[in-house]
């Protein structure tokens, strides 16, 4: 278990926020949905919200850039949630 990793379960709406402020916050995070596709529109939705802090002025480009360097993305629950010392 990583005492810095994080796993959501569920790429909707409040897993997606969850996961970019859990990213943000230094945190490793495993996202993990049914599909590929669900994931892709997960990161995509997690970019938009990045994009839209650096247009703010909330966060930097190496902030937001490594916030997406700590998202990883699952479909197999037991490998998103095993390392985690949290799971949402």
């Amino acid at each position: 278990m990583e005492q810095n990793t994080l796993c959501v379960i569920g790429g909707g709406t409040m897993g997606r926020g969850i996961s970019c402020v859990a990213a943000l916050g230094g945190y490793q995070v495993h996202l993990v949905d049914v599909s590929e596709a669900a994931l892709a529109g997960a990161r995509a939705d997690i970019e938009r919200i990045l994009d839209a802090g650096r247009a703010r002025g909330v966060t930097d480009d190496a902030t937001a850039r490594d916030a997406l360097d700590r998202l990883g993305l699952f479909t197999d629950l037991s490998r998103a949630a095993g390392p985690a010392a949290c799971v949402i």
